[in-house]
């Protein structure tokens, strides 16, 4: 309805008053297809916005007010001119007026809506939009509605549909406004005409539409605290689908309280999607990893297989023929000598492919302990995440903002404006590890997050570890509180991650670090990263790479 050619008219109607004898001070844009005029009457401000935007046209008055933002300037030859005129052209939502010397035309409607300045000669002086759309005043003459033109048009065409009928009479009746018709005279819209006969009925019932639409009142219609419509009558079509109704006597502020509300649900919807689409793909992704790693857990299983390949290849690894891809051969270890397939290594000879299969699973409880750190990093994000999916269920905008804000510090988001970090945003910018399902252990990604990581980030009480001697990523091990214990063995496999992070991943065993964090401090003048340890003491590992 807001689009509607009789909320225009009534909204001009009463604007109309206030609007001539007002003088022009200025004229811009601030807003993408909305023109604001900055006008004066008898010493009180006020401004007039017209905006063209395809889904919410409209035309309001407003209280003046200054704005922060640049703007761009338009029609400065309307300056300290006074507007003599304001009228809508009949059935169309094309608005006209008039100034001391020149002529202003806003078109509301097609594929290229404009406001454009005419001279006096009605020559295009500038427009708003681009000038290739440059409008044309509508010439029609409407037929007036009587009982004489229904009962035409009822014999004249006996097998249109009555909503299509309704419309042909009332060209400027919308499909919410043609039902609402309909609902009121009990009809259905699809049926042919050629089955009414009370032309009184349908006269008389479009009528009385049409003057309670001139009553003034306009009445906006929400549904789950929504908003949904704005219409000129008491809708009986929205009350029985149970929409909240408010009314308001004034077209002018219940239209701007609707602009309003439909910018904020537009906004909401488009960051809902955005932010509902994020979490959907986070989580899909980490409840694929965990699958994974659910098929990786039974490593004992696949250790036992991979060894019976390895033995097979041996046993049969002269009749398998050099440059092989694969080989199927009877499992002799088992009473029920089944075949097997075994994939091979063409460029490589049968022992050597043996050896891969003896030496794949290894390192098998280095191996299961890197499993089971990946599940439980990602089982902690898992979580996190779908308490997020669930806040989105019944989420306003201050939260859906907050959630957003989350998972741009996640970069599972990406926002072009940067803000200040906080404490909480601020764990995001390191790589984050779970051990034994509690412990939170975070890694530096390069000297300036380094540095952050020690310095802004850990309390005083966090386990602070580090690569002894070469160059490597600071790590801290979160500690609840003063009086809590860091088991040794989170300590050493926390060691291991550190070694792992440093330039000496590559050796057997590495020396590391570790203290409070309270006893790191930076080293004057020297670069970011770069710290003095005290009480430190030295564990030695072997570098554990994870490969998340």
């Amino acid at each position: 309805m807001f689009k509607n050619y009789y909320l225009f008219k009534k909204q001009i109607e009463q604007i109309r008053p206030q609007i001539i004898g007002s003088q022009v001070i200025s004229v811009f844009t601030i807003n993408k297809n909305e023109l604001i005029f900055d006008l004066l009457k008898k010493g009180s401000p006020f401004q007039l916005k017209i905006c063209l935007t395809a889904h919410k046209p409209y035309i309001l008055i407003d209280s003046s007010r200054k704005h922060k933002n640049s703007h761009l300037k338009f029609f400065k030859n309307l300056y300290g001119q006074t507007v003599s005129a304001i009228t809508i052209a009949v059935y169309n939502k094309f608005i006209s007026m008039g100034f001391d010397s020149n002529n202003l035309c806003a078109c509301f409607y097609g594929i290229k809506p404009n406001i454009v300045l005419f001279s006096e000669n009605e020559d295009p002086v500038e427009s708003f939009k681009s000038s290739d759309s440059i409008i044309k005043k509508p010439n029609e003459i409407p037929i007036p509605l009587s009982q004489e033109l229904i009962k035409n048009a009822l014999s004249t065409s006996p097998n249109m549909k009555l909503g299509e009928f309704i419309f042909a009479i009332c060209p400027a009746f919308n499909r919410r406004m043609i039902k609402e018709i309909c609902f009121r005279m009990n009809l259905d819209g699809d049926e042919k005409i050629k089955h009414i006969t009370d032309a009184v009925m349908i006269y008389t019932t479009i009528s009385e539409f049409i003057a309670e639409m001139d009553s003034g009142e306009c009445f906006i219609y929400r549904k789950n605290g929504m908003v949904k419509f704005l219409t000129l009558y008491k809708s009986a079509v929205l009350k029985k689908a149970d929409f909240e109704r408010e009314m308001f006597p004034e077209i002018n502020k219940g239209w701007a309280i609707f602009t309003y509300e439909i910018e904020r649900s537009t906004t909401f919807n488009q960051l809902y999607n955005k932010v509902s689409h994020s979490v959907n793909k986070r989580k899909k992704t980490l409840e694929t990893a965990l699958e994974k790693i659910s098929f990786a857990e039974n490593i004992a299983a696949r250790k036992q297989t991979a060894d019976l390949k390895g033995n097979l290849i041996l046993t049969n690894k002269h009749k398998i023929p050099r440059g092989s891809s694969t080989i199927e051969v009877v499992n002799i270890f088992s009473d029920k000598q089944e075949k097997i397939k075994i994939k091979l290594n063409p460029k490589k000879n049968s022992v050597e492919n043996a050896t891969h299969y003896f030496e794949k699973y290894k390192n098998i409880a280095e191996k299961r302990k890197i499993i089971k750190l990946k599940k439980d990093t990602y089982t902690t994000e898992l979580a996190e995440i779908t308490t997020m999916y669930k806040k989105l269920e019944s989420t306003n905008i201050k939260e859906l903002r907050k959630i957003k804000e989350t998972l741009v510090d996640m970069n599972i988001l990406q926002e072009s404006t940067s803000r200040k970090a906080t404490t909480d945003s601020l764990k995001y910018s390191f790589r984050r590890l779970i051990l034994d399902s509690m412990w939170d252990i975070y890694i530096g990604k390069n000297n300036i997050n380094n540095d952050s990581l020690t310095f802004s980030f850990a309390n005083k009480w966090d386990i602070w570890l580090h690569a002894q001697g070469v160059p490597g990523s600071h790590l801290i091990i979160k500690v609840p509180g003063k009086n809590v214990n860091v088991p040794f063995l989170i300590i050493e496999q926390a060691a291991q991650i550190a070694a792992a992070n440093s330039k000496a991943k590559h050796s057997s065993t590495v020396p590391v670090i570790y203290t409070q964090a309270r006893y790191v401090s930076r080293i004057r003048k020297a670069q970011p990263g770069t710290v003095n340890v005290k009480n430190e003491k030295v564990i030695f590992v072997k570098p554990l790479t994870l490969n998340l």
